[in-house]
């Protein structure tokens, strides 16, 4: 008996110590390519939510519509200023810092994938298939990239996994402490991105059924707590409860102003990731399928992630990548059960070891060759010229105003990386009368206006060079980029 139990143990703590070292590696690997990479996926990521964190900690920035307009909560901005803040109290209140901390952080949370991925293939199939769906959702490109991405896609994912996981650990469970916290936690994803109400409406309905006392009434509980506090936290930040909520539905829904910014055909997100996966489809599909039977509830997530926002004619990658996440474990959960049945053929520990090493580093590749490919390639140089622009910028002592010749303000990196009290300057048609307002200028050099009273400094891109000119700066009324942004309504 004894012999078995330390058996039993020092297979468990090897176990652990697999996890343990999957961790590291998935840590390091997404904060590495953040920091190495610096890139912007959507302008939502910097004005719509670390814009407006830096705004609250210190006191400027960009003011973009919405946050004239109160349709957006200060949920997750209110989340970054904490992290901003706790960079600027530890005297560290410089770009690099409070984004690195931003990233470390981001990216830590982003292995709730990774851990919840190892639990349910530990519960359902084993140890083996534990270590096969961790290291798959550890390597894989998609996870890496959005990892430390401040999008609410990317942070409702991670919490969304984390809720079901605790409703739902591979098999029905009638805990009412982990039901209230998975409700609490179905009630924030609801709270940063409503779209997402419908999956968790069908985790809800899955995970429940018929059994009201004991199942549906904590799940609510949670729910409703973290509903109603988001109503206090609109009251307190905007003008009512639930003033976000009302204002997004009026505008997006009603007035289809979402449309503006571009729409899709129904089908845009399978042939965007038939364009993505490529060759991998294949395999993923077919894993996938495997893994289903014995793991439905993460197959109708990820239907209803994608199915929901097929409805809409405003659509974008980000939105359904809250789906990424179970098709990936779903992936990993087929991969391990396949294994299993050639396993039974390997003879020898140290061949079965190899065996797994090799699914693990095969699936490595594919996902470096996906990462890597000229299909998602550009999303890790996106705007990136921009951002190394305002960086630069930051360390000029002499600058007293920055000017944007022909670069969208949406395109550019903002305050977060600017750090520099000085106005941000939108020219309009005379762009010879703004140039009182700034001494450096982000420009084309193809597309110069003339005169131009500037000399070239340092280029990023083909497309964004930084300029200067000598001498002070003067207020020019109507061309501050907030002043723009009020009068185009943007």
């Amino acid at each position: 008996m004894k012999v078995n139990q330390s058996v039993e143990y020092r297979e468990r703590r090897q176990l652990l110590a697999g996890l343990g070292f999957i961790l590291i590696v998935a840590f390091l690997v997404r904060l590495y390519l953040a920091v190495a990479f610096p890139s912007i996926h959507w302008p939502d990521e910097i004005f719509q939510y670390l814009e407006q964190a830096h705004r609250l900690v210190f006191k400027y920035g960009v003011i973009p519509w919405e946050y004239r307009d109160g349709t957006r909560s200060w949920l997750v901005p209110g989340f970054l200023a904490g992290l901003l803040k706790l960079s600027d109290l530890l005297n560290l209140s410089q770009p690099p810092a409070y984004l690195f901390l931003v990233a470390a952080s981001l990216s830590a949370f982003s292995l709730s994938v990774v851990v919840v991925g190892f639990l349910w293939a530990y519960r359902t199939q084993g140890s083996i298939a534990a270590i096969i769906t961790a290291a798959l959702c550890a390597v894989w490109f998609e996870l890496i990239y959005f990892a430390p991405k401040t999008l609410v896609e990317p942070i409702a994912a991670n919490i969304l996994l984390i809720a079901v996981y605790l409703a739902y650990p591979g098999e029905p469970t009638g805990n009412k402490f982990r039901l209230l916290a998975a409700g609490l936690l179905f009630g924030l994803v609801v709270a940063l991105r409503v779209s997402l109400a419908p999956a968790v409406f069908v985790a809800a309905v899955y995970i429940c059924r018929r059994r009201i006392s004991d199942k549906w009434i904590p799940i609510f509980l949670g729910a409703l707590l973290i509903f109603v506090l988001s109503g206090i936290l609109d009251a307190l930040t905007w003008q009512y409860p639930f003033q976000t909520f009302a204002s997004n539905i009026w505008i997006n829904v009603v007035e289809n102003r979402s449309q503006m910014y571009g729409t899709q055909p129904w089908y845009y997100y399978g042939g965007k990731w038939i364009f993505i996966w490529q060759g991998a489809l294949i395999p993923i599909a077919i894993f996938s399928a495997v893994a289903l039977r014995k793991n439905l509830l993460l197959g109708l997530l990820a239907v209803t992630i994608v199915a929901t926002h097929m409805v809409f004619a405003h659509k974008e990658y980000r939105f359904v990548f809250p789906a990424v996440p179970f098709i990936v474990i779903l992936a990993g959960l087929g991969t391990a059960e396949i294994f299993g049945y050639f396993q039974k053929n390997i003879k020898t520990r140290m061949k079965m070891i190899m065996a797994g090493a090799g699914v693990i580093v095969g699936w490595a590749l594919v996902s470096g060759i996906l990462a890597t490919s000229s299909q998602f390639r550009q999303y890790w140089f996106r705007q990136a010229d921009n951002i190394h622009a305002f960086d630069f910028l930051h360390n000029k002592s002499d600058i007293c105003g920055v000017g944007l010749v022909g670069v969208s303000w949406a395109n550019t990196a903002g305050y977060t990386h600017l750090h520099q009290n000085v106005s941000i300057t939108i020219p309009q048609s005379d762009v010879a009368a703004s140039f009182p307002a700034y001494n450096y200028a982000l420009a084309s050099p193809q597309e110069l206006p003339v005169p131009w009273p500037y000399s070239k400094v340092r280029c990023f891109s083909d497309n964004v060079c930084v300029y200067h000119r000598d001498g002070p700066c003067k207020n020019v009324s109507g061309l501050e980029v907030n002043e723009v942004l009020k009068q185009r309504g943007q």
